[in-house]
């Protein structure tokens, strides 16, 4: 879990710099509200992405990296929150600070030093 973290944040700190950010971010606050084909694919890979990380999260229960009583969607929709949060304080705010404080948060979020 530790790595996939500072893995996500890592591409948001690299790619935003570079002006690309989180496609899937962007397209998803594009398309939210809007009926289509487009929508519903850009639906079904967050869903995906999200049973990924809970799959991860189920994984480290599983091996004691993370307490008997996790709920693994919790913790995939805790961190998915925190790297939205992320990418728009990288990429509208351009704030520095932002990658650091996604890592402590994620970090804290599945109980990592």
């Amino acid at each position: 879990m530790l790595r996939l973290c500072d893995a996500w944040i890592d591409y948001l700190e690299h790619e935003g710099t570079a002006g690309g950010g989180c496609f899937l971010t962007a397209a998803a606050l594009e398309f939210d509200n809007r009926p289509g084909p487009v929508r519903d694919a850009i639906a079904d890979t967050a869903d995906r992405w999200l049973a990924h990380i809970g799959r991860l999260a189920a994984d480290a229960v599983e091996a004691g990296d993370l307490p008997s009583d996790t709920d693994p969607a919790q913790i995939a929709f805790e961190l998915n929150g925190i790297a939205m949060a992320a990418n728009q304080a990288v990429q509208l705010q351009r704030d520095p600070a932002a990658p650091q404080r996604a890592r402590r948060a994620m970090h804290r979020t599945i109980g990592a030093p």
